[in-house]
């Protein structure tokens, strides 16, 4: 028997599991379970004021802006370095360099992400996020307990850093 991951794949727009997190909408596209663990893919769609606050995490994440504008910020080690992300703009993040995204404009912004090595955001963002029937309407996020939050970071090697100072890249 031929397991998922040893055939091609094709994954029609529209499918795929979908969480949201905070003003995001994500959808797994490619688990690990369908590339041997090496990544995995997901479609995010940023709803307008929504993003991430500037943190570090275990293995790597690559963004392609697919549509939108997004505020990205990148960490030096001393500093953020913000600039606007348009469509097209490619994103890496090694594992350990804080980053943080936010979506400034009024419309929608949407993005392709890898994570290697898969698995640990797919359960990262399933047990956080709320089950999505329709990524169009997506339910509203209620705020985390702050202890379960803490604890399911720490789990998942995640940590939020501090502010640093900003400099315009």
């Amino acid at each position: 028997m031929t397991d998922q991951a040893s055939r091609g794949i094709a994954v029609p727009a529209g499918s795929g599991r979908t969480v949201r997190v905070l003003d995001d909408v994500l959808t797994v596209k490619l688990g690990g379970d369908q590339t041997h663990h090496a990544f995995s893919l997901f479609f995010d769609r940023v709803l307008p004021g929504g993003g991430v606050p500037a943190h570090v995490q275990q293995g790597q994440e690559t963004f392609i802006l697919f549509e939108g504008e997004l505020e990205f910020s990148i960490g030096d080690g001393t500093a953020l370095s913000t600039f606007t992300a348009a469509r097209g703009t490619v994103i890496h993040i090694p594992e350990g360099v804080a980053h943080a995204y936010r979506n400034a404009s009024g419309e929608r912004a949407a993005f392709f992400v890898i994570f290697t090595p898969a698995g640990a955001s797919e359960r990262f963002f399933e047990r956080l996020g709320v089950p999505v029937l329709d990524p169009e309407r997506p339910p509203a996020f209620g705020s985390p307990d702050p202890q379960g939050l803490l604890a399911l970071l720490e789990e998942f090697g995640i940590r939020i850093v501090p502010p640093f100072s900003h400099k315009e890249g």
